[in-house]
């Protein structure tokens, strides 16, 4: 069995790291708002979102941030959302599809909500 060492939680290694990685979730979209299955369906952000973008950006600018690069969605919500922080920090910006939300097919125009309470709902979903 694995236990993790002082050094493991630490990072003490006489090695540094060769790779960091940061995974960052979109700021608030439309469909965050109305409480949608949104899916592959695609929703810009919000006024709020925005700013939710741009504050973040602005504070892993102020932080020394730096990033090689930015992968994001080619859904407008995250490649908005891309766009403030290498406005900011300068790095380039890849779209990647694999980086998209899964397809909720028939759900994803559909509120939350209403299909927890739908009786045809799979009960491993609710």
């Amino acid at each position: 069995m694995f236990r993790p060492t002082r050094r493991f939680y630490e990072n003490k290694s006489p090695m540094p790291p060769t790779h960091h990685i940061t995974l960052l979730r979109h700021a608030e979209s439309e469909g965050n708002v109305k409480n949608l299955f949104m899916g592959q369906d695609d929703h810009r952000l919000t006024e709020n979102g925005r700013c939710q973008a741009h504050a973040l950006a602005q504070r892993w600018a102020h932080e020394g941030r730096m990033f090689d690069k930015i992968i994001a969605s080619p859904l407008s919500r995250a490649r908005e959302t891309a766009e403030f922080i290498a406005s900011e920090l300068g790095p380039p910006i890849e779209t990647e599809p694999l980086w998209m939300e899964q397809d909720f097919g028939e759900w994803n125009p559909l509120v939350i909500p209403d299909v927890i309470r739908d009786p045809n709902t799979p009960k491993y979903f609710t």
